[in-house]
């Protein structure tokens, strides 16, 4: 979705600095879902790591989650990983 999209989440709109691109795969979510953001550091350490992976898939599933993350390296990838192998919508 492009800013001028209609569909184009209209917070993000607001910023000066708004994505020049916003992805959406599968359902687009409503706002009666509930949402997970994940953000974190580009270098995390193993115990972080770990941590992510022992206990996202868990609180994904049972919470019936979506997450929300930019994709970035690090905590970011570890986390939208995690969704995807889960097969939860991100």
């Amino acid at each position: 979705l492009l800013p001028q999209d209609s569909n184009y989440p209209h917070i993000l709109s607001l910023h000066v600095e708004s994505l020049p691109v916003f992805c959406v795969q599968g359902k687009w979510p409503s706002m009666r879902d509930t949402f997970l953001t994940v953000v974190g550091c580009r270098q995390p350490s193993v115990d972080s790591l770990r941590w992510l992976k022992h206990e996202l898939p868990d609180a994904l599933k049972k919470q019936n989650l979506i997450l929300i993350s930019g994709a970035a390296r690090g905590i970011d990838q570890a986390a939208h990983e995690m969704a995807l192998i889960c097969k939860v919508p991100t």
